[in-house]
């Protein structure tokens, strides 16, 4: 009898201890300032109230792990043990974001009131460019101590969000502005020989610095032109670098004409080198066998000037 009332107790000695027996979370996500018992272990009724630390920062997660688990637990009087050394539980700080982006354009704003060229660059320098903010708080952003140095570009500020709040998060940015110019180039391979049209240009942005005076800034100037060797797409193309299509080619028969006040002579001749319109060639009369200059006047034609003779 006495076995069996011992057995029993036994039993229910363990299922008490089963029930309350706690279990700790993987991962949570707090949004106050303060992590609670109730963030680490599950099951624990009303100590799951109770504060045992500071939040991390907002953006930020902290790492509880076994050992500092176990304490906590028996500290507060839970019934957990870890079960091995690798053990642990994740906080991460809720935040809201102000990002690169809205931290770039309130600095452009503000360089732009000191007097920066509306198309110029602005480009920051250190890698963090974003502010994490605690939830619930005003998600807005004041730029301060702006210090700009016109003659080299170079820009330093502090960022503070909420802007004019006692608990503001400051950020210092650095970085520089600097002029760009848009560059048109090919959207794709041009081969040597092919006419550049509209549908194969694209523009990039360059710094003015990096644009020499050989490059071609003007779109006009490569419309209606070919490569005078394959282009690759999204280069920067240099004046050498196209030439009109070439009209007369080197060995093709072309018509040469001369205009006077009072009549027009024509001939035949052959080009002895290739031209575009414009270009001033040389032909070989096909009778005469004579060599002159004329000026390419387009496809297979070209005119002599009035003081040649043409026999």
């Amino acid at each position: 009898m006495r076995t069996l009332m011992a057995i029993a107790a036994l039993t229910l000695t363990l299922a008490a201890a089963s029930a309350d027996a706690a279990q700790t979370r993987d991962v949570v996500t707090v949004t106050g300032d303060f992590v609670r018992l109730g963030d680490l272990f599950e099951g624990i009724g009303e100590k799951a109230s109770v504060a045992i630390a500071h939040a991390p920062a907002p953006g930020v997660r902290a790492v509880y792990n076994a050992t500092r688990l176990a304490s906590l637990a028996y500290s507060h009087g839970i019934a957990w043990r870890p079960v091995s050394r690798f053990d642990r539980v994740i906080v991460k700080r809720a935040s809201q974001i102000i990002s690169r982006e809205e931290i770039h354009a309130a600095l452009r704003s503000e360089l732009e009131k000191r007097g920066i060229a509306k198309g110029s660059e602005v480009e920051f320098t250190n890698r963090r460019t974003s502010i994490h903010l605690p939830i619930g708080v005003p998600a807005t952003l004041a730029v301060q101590n702006l210090n700009y140095e016109r003659r080299t570009g170079r820009f330093t500020a502090t960022v503070t969000a909420p802007a004019n709040h006692p608990s503001a998060t400051s950020l210092v940015v650095t970085g520089r502005v600097y002029k760009v110019i848009e560059v048109p180039v090919l959207n794709r391979r041009v081969p040597k020989g092919e006419t550049i049209t509209t549908d194969d240009i694209d523009w990039i942005r360059l710094p003015a610095s990096q644009v020499r005076r050989n490059i071609i800034v003007d779109e006009n100037r490569l419309i209606g032109k070919t490569p005078r060797r394959g282009l690759r797409a999204g280069q920067p193309i240099r004046n050498g670098d196209v030439r009109a299509p070439v009209v007369v080619a080197k060995g093709s028969l072309v018509t040469m004409i001369l205009k006077t006040r009072n009549m027009i002579l024509t001939s035949k001749g052959r080009a002895i080198e290739n031209g575009a319109i414009g270009d001033t060639v040389k032909i070989m009369n096909t009778r005469s066998k004579t060599v002159i200059e004329a000026v390419v006047a387009g496809a297979n034609r070209v005119t002599v000037n009035s003081t040649v003779i043409l026999p």
